[in-house]
């Protein structure tokens, strides 16, 4: 390794050929001697991640003393696997223009790669379909091990660009060592430190005055919002010990506010206040009848109108009056259709950082350990000023693993990994927890809990048809993977023989949690015969009685296990200095996930009864059905089949099957 001077020693078989399995990526070079043959060597020979890299070198007669040096300087043809890739290298993920420096972006750079945006309450990055697959269907790794976001099927951990070494896209998979997913597998490797101390700072800086209007701003003479980001830090990387230890540190911040308009119609203060004779716009409203006044007559439904549409004020809710109050701002536009504007940014502040170790343990041994911590706090205006909606995001990734070399034809390759997903989001409340507490113990709506989370503050949701709603929600994602993963790979004369496993404990906790949601439509103050054109859903409102209403009872806490095991035999077999047969089998048992206390239950269709994997909650008979309820897959098979045949050197054929 030509940044280590970390070297590996192989012996070739009777047809000249010969392996090194397991390196790290980076720059080598590759020396070849014998008795009566002058010493051959090839310098600058890079090997990317997951890759088979060919070196053949010729020996001439002469003295062991003589040598012969090639540096190569082209990109080498990839002749010894069926398997498709792309890899994207340090200096593309560097000097590629990147509106928000995630390597994601990159990821559309593969052949038959569509973007298809931003994941699920990510602040940046790109999911991305391969191959018309599903992006839930890709597989992440972050230095070989799981950096997968569990919950909605994305990427976890970025790192910072500048603390990326290269990654690697691979598709039509025909190596039995990955699964778990049927798209695509993107590792992404990140720096060591060397024999030379490297670094560099950075910072990256918009705003509006370096942005154009577009279009529909320039006619209309509006203003460019604000807009401010900067993204800055560093990396420093180098020896503690030459040619032993190493280490690799890296830090990047990102902070941005983007100025955005939310457009909204909210109620006037004459509404509020029960005069439903016009709506928002000033324009005449739809006749509202008063619920308190429904009969019968000749076996038809009636009700009496509100004399002038107007509701008295002793008959509005005392409790709609205090919501009100909490979160109904006055309206500041008059625009069509709408008739209140929030202006307020949206902010974020992220930060990264990364520190990797390197150590070799004499020439046979080297113990690399990393941690990856990225933490955003994203603050993202709701329709009224009155409250926020917050998103804080956890990922951590950890890994350690250890290469061993036992004589020139065995290698031993062993990792452990930790990886966290914790996404939170959750609404703020006007007024904190006091002003919520007392809300509810005041007004003790039917259905709305005694408050008892005490780290979540939040009203009943109230929605009104065709006017306005309040978001009072939010839940934590806080998901752990352990991941326990390796091979032994053994050199047998044309055969490279890898036998692997990959465990994977994973503990979810998910908690969505409301105090409950009221839904108001027109129908309490409509005419039963006339539904269509009379009533209105803020005549609802201000009565208290909504259309429906949902809330949650008991536990809302899911704590749910997982166990997969995946184990896989690969035998790349070079039939000949032009032919490679690829050859696997590879095994999943991917269990459903259960709750840890069974708490699991479910309606059967087929049977037409509940079912349940732990004591009934409601009568205490025993669970009718396994743990998690779902029977797995015991017969998860997938064989793999492919060649790569070399044509002259510069072409190679290839192809393959898989499961």
């Amino acid at each position: 390794n030509q940044g280590t001077s970390a070297s590996r020693v192989a012996t070739t078989n009777e047809t000249g050929g010969y392996t090194a399995p397991s390196l790290p990526p980076g720059a080598y070079t590759v020396q070849a001697e014998m008795r009566g043959f002058r010493m051959a060597v090839q310098t600058n020979l890079y090997l990317e991640v997951n890759q088979t890299l060919r070196a053949d070198l010729d020996l001439k007669v002469g003295d062991v003393a003589e040598k012969i040096e090639v540096s190569a300087v082209a990109a080498q043809l990839q002749t010894d696997s069926s398997t498709v890739a792309t890899t994207v290298g340090n200096r593309k993920v560097v000097e590629l223009p990147l509106n928000g420096r995630s390597f994601t972006q990159l990821t559309i750079l593969v052949p038959g790669a569509v973007g298809t945006g931003t994941a699920t309450f990510q602040s940046s990055g790109t999911t991305v379909s391969i191959s018309g697959l599903r992006s839930e269907n890709n597989n992440y790794t972050l230095d070989g091990v799981n950096n997968n976001e569990t919950f909605f099927k994305s990427y976890g951990v970025q790192p910072s660009i500048d603390a990326i070494q290269e990654f690697k896209v691979q598709t039509n998979i025909t190596s039995a060592e990955f699964g778990t997913g049927a798209g695509a597998n993107v590792n992404v490797v990140t720096k060591s430190g060397s024999n030379e101390f490297h670094g560099n700072l950075f910072e990256f800086h918009r705003n509006q005055r370096l942005s154009s209007k577009n279009f529909f701003a320039e006619r209309a003479d509006q203003p460019i919002p604000v807009f401010r980001q900067n993204q800055f830090g560093g990396t420093l990387g180098g020896p503690v010990k030459r040619n032993s230890t190493f280490f690799f540190f890296s830090y990047d911040q990102t902070k941005f506010g983007r100025g955005q308009s939310l457009l909204s119609s909210i109620p006037t203060a004459a509404m509020l206040a029960g005069d439903l004779s016009r709506d928002f716009e000033g324009k005449p409203a739809p006749q509202i009848f008063d619920p308190a006044t429904t009969r019968t007559v000749n076996g038809v439904l009636v009700r009496d109108p509100f004399p002038g549409n107007i509701i008295p004020t002793s008959r509005i809710d005392p409790a709609v009056i205090a919501y009100n109050k909490a979160f109904i701002p006055t309206p500041n536009i008059s625009v069509p259709g709408s008739n209140y504007i929030n202006a307020n940014s949206n902010t974020l502040d992220g930060k990264q950082w990364m520190i990797r170790g390197d150590q070799r343990l004499g020439n046979n041994n080297t113990l690399t350990g990393r941690m990856s911590l990225n933490r955003s706090d994203n603050l993202r205006p709701a329709n009224f000023t009155t409250y926020d909606n917050i998103l804080k995001n956890t990922f951590a990734n950890a890994m350690i693993s250890d290469t061993h070399t036992f004589g020139a034809n065995t290698i031993l390759d062993i990792r452990a990994g930790y990886h966290r997903n914790n996404l939170q989001t959750q609404d703020s409340s006007p007024g904190g927890k006091d002003a919520v507490v007392n809300w509810i113990n005041t007004h003790k709506i039917s259905g709305v809990p005694a408050f008892k989370k005490e780290s979540v503050p939040l009203y009943p949701q109230f929605a009104i048809n065709g006017l306005f709603s309040v978001s009072q929600g939010g839940f934590p994602f806080p998901d752990d993977t352990y991941s326990f993963l390796g091979s032994v790979s053994r050199i047998t004369g044309s055969h490279l023989l890898k036998i692997g496993w990959d465990f994977r404990h994973m503990r979810n906790l998910d908690d969505g949690f409301f105090t409950a949601n009221f839904n108001f439509n027109k129908n309490a103050t409509a005419d039963p015969q006339n539904v269509a054109t009379t009533g209105q859903s803020m005549a609802s409102y201000l009565l208290g009685l909504p259309d429906s209403a949902l809330r949650n009872i008991g536990d809302t806490t899911a704590i749910m296990r997982k166990n997969d095991y995946s184990v896989y035999v690969q035998d790349d077999w070079k039939v000949t200095q032009d032919l490679t047969l690829n050859l696997g089998l590879r095994y999943d048992y991917l269990a459903w996930p259960h709750h840890r206390d069974d708490k699991l239950g479910s309606f059967d269709l087929d049977t037409g009864k509940f079912i349940w994997d732990g004591i009934n909650p409601v009568d205490g008979s025993p669970p009718n059905v396994r743990r998690g309820i779902v029977e797995p897959n015991y017969t998860n098979f997938a064989p793999r089949i492919g060649f790569a045949y070399r044509m002259g050197g510069k072409t190679t054929v290839r192809s393959g099957y898989g499961l």
